[in-house]
Order: C-alpha cells, then sequence, then structure tokens
C-alpha cells in the first residue's frame, strides 16, 4: 500500500497540469484552425510561422470574428462562418467534455489509492 501512496505524490504535483492542458490546447487548436481556414491556401499563409504565439493567434482570431461580424452576409459560409463559428465552439465543448472526464478518472485514481 506504501508503493501506491508514493506514485500518488507526483500525480498529484502532474494533475493541475493535466487538466489545464485538456481544458486549454482544444480551444487553441480549434481558434488556430479557424484562423488558418479563414485565411486560406491561396497564398502564403500568416498565422502558420506563429502557431506557438499564442497572443498573435488569439489578436488574429477577434480580427477575423470582428470582420465577420460586420461582414457576415458577404462571406462564403464554409471557407469562413463555419470555421470562425462552429470550429472554436466544438473544440470548446470537447475540452470541457474531456476535462470532465480525466478529473473523474483522476478522483478515482486518488480513491483507489488512498482509500
Amino acid at each position: 500500500m506504501a508503493a501506491g501512496h508514493a506514485a500518488l505524490f507526483p500525480l498529484a504535483l502532474l494533475t493541475p497540469l493535466f487538466l489545464a492542458a485538456v481544458l486549454l490546447v482544444p480551444p487553441y487548436i480549434g481558434i488556430f484552425t479557424a484562423c488558418t481556414i479563414a485565411y486560406g491556401t491561396d497564398g502564403p499563409n500568416p498565422v502558420l510561422p506563429h502557431w506557438y504565439d499564442m497572443f498573435f493567434i488569439l489578436d488574429t482570431y477577434s480580427q477575423l470574428f470582428t470582420y465577420w461580424r460586420a461582414h457576415h452576409s458577404d462571406l462564403s459560409f464554409t471557407r469562413y462562418t463555419l470555421p470562425i463559428t462552429a470550429l472554436p465552439v466544438a473544440c470548446a465543448a470537447f475540452s470541457l467534455w474531456a476535462t470532465r472526464k480525466l478529473a473523474f478518472k483522476l478522483r478515482d485514481l486518488f480513491h483507489t489509492f488512498a482509500g
């Protein structure tokens, strides 16, 4: 039983990191993908070289969303509207579901070893 308790300590230290990654990475991927799709492949994509810069991606998405709100009737549904609106929402919903699943799995794991 002592070996199980020793394994819980590193897991307890890493649990917030796991939960934060599961909560934040899917929406970021959704926003990045939405920006990439909106700019298309008609030339050099200005978003791809900055895939690691979260603030650049969020600023770009904010500008794309503002542009979409002003001109949504003139823009293509599949190339602009659907990626800008549905993709981040779907990724955020997946993120919430996955975080809930992970939290319950970790809770069950801690109860198994600790109790």
